[in-house]
């Protein structure tokens, strides 16, 4: 099953997304770069790698309005610009993610600038793709330069846009940039918008954006306001330099612990350290090598793509399971979206690994009619409930006989953990009991 046929409908619900099921839904995922300079991309080969391959749920279309030094953007050719993004989310319905529809604005940094355009863009999208569950709604990427604040530039360009969104799209979620390329965030959470599904934009570059910006990220979520990382890399915010990756796993740590999603800048071939793919490779064919990635590209698969003990296997980040034939034994491992997800009953397993024979024989499937044997799943006296979750390099490994539901479904910090094993080691399956 696709992300969007698993979980429906998105919302905010108090600081996080929600899916259909009222279950927390943390959006990972990646953004083109400008798709009109870049539009090899916008291919179902390329969707569907990143879906199936890397684990990603979501794709955000990035919609340059304008650039200094670049031709074709949104502003130079409308209809053809369009007819991109609606391209890309086409791609994005008939592969089951979720779409981020971006109006990037970055050149001018008032969003007031080209309101009335932005108006009609998202009113044809909206008129478009009604009621649509893939949707989400970016209205201005990176508001900057000087005198462009909240209260007077930024809050009144997001509640006119709202109002003529709302009547074509009433529940789809908007996310609303911030001051200083959508850093401020804390000026925006003093005047919040009156819209209840709408979320905070926050980007960072972890090379540059470190402990303060997290800081900052932090309080305002404890102050019960939902931020979206629509944007992030993990060079410098230059787009160039060098990478900071463990600057960027501690802001991995903040975000998953915090259940924030995280969007990746820039699925592109552009020569700048935040592109995932190299010069000249062809975006298009999918099923790209390691030589065709970057330094950082290669990094972002191996996260999204949960690399354990030197298989790249398929935990899906939107469902997956692991059938081990070890002892006679099979486990069944859900990833944290699906065992919070429609399915949640299904916690309940009453097999589980009693082995220390590691990883020998594990053989990942996608589907349950691959699987050779089956295990009760809806039994009320499960033996054990646990569940792998990713957080950092950290493979967490959940046991509990009596409160599994709200172990798993409320608490994934390290305190709630049985057994904590690094994340590339065959102790991440040894130690298990």
């Amino acid at each position: 099953m696709t992300p969007v046929e698993l979980h429906g409908k998105l919302r905010v619900e108090g600081t996080n997304i929600v899916d259909a099921n009222g279950d927390i839904f943390q959006l990972r995922g990646c953004s083109t770069h400008g798709i009109a300079w870049y539009p090899g991309i916008l291919t179902e080969d390329a969707f569907r790698t990143l879906r199936d391959d890397w684990h990603i749920n979501t794709i955000r279309l990035a919609m340059y309005v304008e650039e200094a030094g670049y031709d074709n953007c949104y502003m130079d050719q409308k209809e053809h610009n369009l007819a991109l993004v609606k391209k890309g989310i086409d791609l994005c319905i008939q592969l089951g993610l979720y779409v981020i529809v971006d109006w990037h604005i970055l050149i001018p940094g008032n969003p007031q600038d080209r309101k009335e355009d932005a108006k009609a863009f998202f009113t044809e999208i909206a008129t478009s793709y009604p009621d649509c569950p893939n949707i989400i709604f970016e209205i201005c990427n990176e508001p900057n330069g000087e005198g462009i604040n909240w209260e007077d530039i930024i809050r009144p360009y997001a509640v006119e846009l709202t109002d003529v969104i709302r009547p074509l799209a009433p529940d789809t979620i908007i996310v609303v940039g911030t001051a200083t390329w959508s850093q401020d965030v804390h000026d925006a959470v003093s005047n919040p918008l009156p819209d209840k599904n709408t979320m905070y934009a926050v980007h960072y570059y972890a090379a540059t954006h470190k402990q303060g910006l997290r800081d900052r990220v932090k309080a305002c979520y404890e102050l019960g306001y939902p931020i979206l990382i629509s944007e992030f890399g993990v060079c410098d915010a230059s787009g160039d330099g060098v990478n900071d990756f463990e600057e960027a796993n501690l802001w991995f740590k903040l975000l998953d612990e915090l259940q924030i999603g995280y969007i990746n800048w820039a699925y592109g071939n552009k020569k700048e350290a935040c592109c995932v793919f190299q010069p000249g490779v062809d975006l298009g064919k999918g099923n790209w090598t390691e030589d065709e990635l970057t330094e950082s590209g290669n990094f972002m698969k191996k996260f999204f793509s949960f690399s354990l003990s030197g298989f790249h296997s398929t935990l899906s980040h939107f469902h997956y399971r692991v059938k081990a034939h070890l002892l006679d034994c099979t486990i069944y491992v859900f990833n944290r979206n699906f065992i919070l997800g429609k399915d949640r009953r299904r916690r309940n397993c009453n097999n589980f690994l009693t082995s220390s024979d590691s990883l020998k024989n594990i053989e990942y499937l996608r589907n349950f009619k691959d699987c050779t044997k089956w295990t009760s799943l809806h039994t009320s006296t499960a033996i054990d409930t646990f569940c792998f979750i990713y957080m950092l390099n950290t493979i967490f490994i959940f046991r509990d006989s009596t409160n599994g539901a709200n172990l798993l479904a409320r608490n994934w910090n390290i305190y709630n953990c049985v057994i904590r094993t690094t994340f590339l080691t065959k102790t991440a399956v040894d130690t298990f009991v």
